[in-house]
């Protein structure tokens, strides 16, 4: 959703389009995400939303700690999956 993807035809003998999800700039894939990618991910996501303040104003309290701070953790979840809702099944799985 925020990297990307791309189409691209894998087949050799037997045409195969396939749709590749790009990684994030620290080449991890989006199944490997961890707290923090996820908040980097958000940051990224060139859409205006209401976490965009909170993360602008905490971010060196937010990155500069081991642990994931608990009710960003829990918002990140929360607007990560408000986001994916919004794409069909269509767009999702081509």
């Amino acid at each position: 959703m925020v990297y990307g993807a791309e189409i691209k035809d894998i087949g050799k003998r037997k045409s195969k389009i396939v749709k590749i999800i790009n990684n994030s700039e620290n080449d991890i894939k989006g199944g490997d995400f961890q707290k923090i990618d996820m908040y980097l991910a958000i940051k990224k996501y060139n859409k205006s939303h209401i976490l965009e303040k909170l993360f602008i104003e905490k971010h060196d309290e937010i990155s500069s700690v081991k642990t994931f701070p608990k009710p960003i953790e829990d918002l990140n979840d929360a607007y990560l999956l408000k986001e994916l809702i919004k794409f069909t099944p269509l767009e999702i799985n081509i």
